[in-house]
């Protein structure tokens, strides 16, 4: 009999599996296949775009490539070179040139940009956040944050004054928050859907590089240079975005070694690092961000033109389930959980802690189903009502823990040990057919001879005793 369900009394999520790899993507086409370098990628109600870096067309403009299925094709280009600035989408929608420098240092426009017109209209500028290598993310409210940034003329030394800056596209104005503690330039920045905006290392006011994380508070707007661990390694020109699973993929860049492929992923909610998958080539300033899909890009960068992608999965979430079913002893009875996540996933139901297998359980019951989503007992025993089940769920994200339940089992029904069988049938029916009998009382059809159809089905009611129909 099919199980009821009721929502887990705990969840745990585990270690995050590492069965996630990096795929190849497409080039990004440049002239003599040169390096596709410093341009951000941005995913759009519009379209999925490469916005802004290097190499500049004829004209001096700056490159923007969009995906279209699977190859990166030239689009609208940006106006002007744009070097170290940013592009990101505003809370309503419209996509923001930001700052950024030229070729010779000057200070390149800010604007909105559409795939149709280009520069469609300038935006109010910046009040005093520097000019090249800040940081760019969005607040809960996803209005857009400037973080950071370096002095004139040297992308690789710290502003010190840390500026902080919030755009309000209603009213096309920026308005400045509290600066950084520890400012940076050349970092990566992102909200952690926990409130905060978090900055990943960078170079210091010294051009040092530095491991630290800076957690600005959007509710509070407080700063705190320790409620997060450093990072495994002190980088500069990396990357970072929030995965579909919640954790914040923080990639490549360079340290005092040279340009990185490696990856550390934080959980925000605990503060624990762990190394991710490696990227296939090392990159710096290149292009990152996590489509709607799920899927973290890697494009471009200073020495390559090319792309790779990483799945960020969906951790998997118990809707319902299981819940300790009735069921008759002897009889089948099934736990069964309701589980949405990216798939493939992977199911393993426990009894007392320990997993189950399929086939006999020792107590005269068999087990079906135990690496699935449904349990199935068969022949279910007394001595299975005494054990708690729960189910282990997992993907390329992690494992969730169900609710542990038991199994309430029932006697089965007593049967009268012999019957009597009686016909009663309507006087002069030819066949009847007995829906349900009271006190002696028969309600059902019965079949008469009828001069016109030979016979005929008629709604009746009569006793068992043989008495009057009707």
């Amino acid at each position: 009999m099919p199980a009821a369900r009721c929502l887990p009394l705990f969840v745990v999520l585990a270690a995050p599996a590492l069965a996630q790899s990096w795929v190849a993507g497409p080039t990004v086409p440049t002239a003599g296949n040169v390096p596709r370098a410093l341009g951000t990628a941005i995913d759009t109600a519009y379209g999925f775009f490469l916005m802004g870096g290097t190499p500049a067309g004829l004209a001096g403009d700056a490159p923007v490539h969009k995906l279209v299925g699977s190859s990166f094709v030239a689009t609208t280009p940006l106006t002007g070179s744009f070097l170290r600035g940013g592009a990101i989408v505003d809370e309503l929608g419209q996509i923001l040139v930001i700052g950024g420098v030229d070729a010779v240092g000057a200070l390149g426009d800010s604007y909105i940009w559409t795939e149709a017109s280009g520069d469609d209209g300038g935006i109010e500028a910046r009040l005093n956040a520097p000019d090249a290598a800040f940081m760019l993310a969005h607040d809960d409210l996803h209005r857009v944050l400037s973080v950071g940034g370096s002095v004139a003329g040297n992308f690789a030394v710290a502003d010190p004054n840390g500026y902080v800056e919030r755009y309000d596209a209603w009213s096309d104005l920026w308005t400045p928050l509290a600066p950084m503690p520890t400012p940076v330039a050349d970092g990566a920045a992102c909200n952690d859907g926990l409130g905060h905006v978090l900055v990943f290392g960078g170079y210091d006011t010294t051009g040092a590089r530095t491991a630290n994380v800076a957690r600005f508070d959007l509710a509070t707007g407080v700063w705190s240079d320790t409620a997060i661990p450093d990072m495994p390694t002190a980088r500069a020109g990396h990357r970072c975005a929030l995965g579909n699973d919640g954790r914040i993929y923080v990639v490549g860049g360079s340290s005092a070694g040279g340009v990185l492929a490696t990856v550390d992923i934080l959980d925000p909610a605990t503060g624990t690092w762990v190394s991710g998958p490696a990227m296939s080539t090392p990159r710096e300033h290149f292009g990152c961000t996590v489509d709607a899909g799920g899927y973290l890009w890697a494009i471009g960068g200073d020495t390559t033109n090319t792309s790779e992608k990483l799945f960020t999965p969906t951790c998997p979430t118990i809707v319902s389930g299981p819940d300790a079913g009735a069921a008759i002893t002897g009889a089948i009875a099934t736990l069964s959980v309701d589980v949405i996540g990216s798939a493939p996933l992977t199911y393993q139901w426990r009894r007392d802690g320990v997993p189950l297998g399929n086939g006999p359980t020792g107590s005269g019951s068999t087990v079906a189903g135990a690496d699935t989503a449904v349990l199935t007992f068969q022949f279910v025993a007394a001595a299975d009502a005494q054990h708690v089940y729960d189910c282990v769920v997992g993907n390329a994200c992690g494992s969730v823990t169900s609710a542990a339940v038991g199994l309430a089992l029932a006697d089965p029904p007593q049967l009268p040990s012999a019957f009597v069988v009686e016909a009663r049938h309507p006087s002069g029916a030819i066949s009847s057919r007995m829906n349900s009998i009271d006190g002696g009382v028969v309600v059902g059809s019965a079949k008469y001879p009828d001069p016109t159809w030979t016979a005929l089905d008629h709604p009746m009611q009569w006793t068992v005793a043989g008495g009057s129909a009707a």
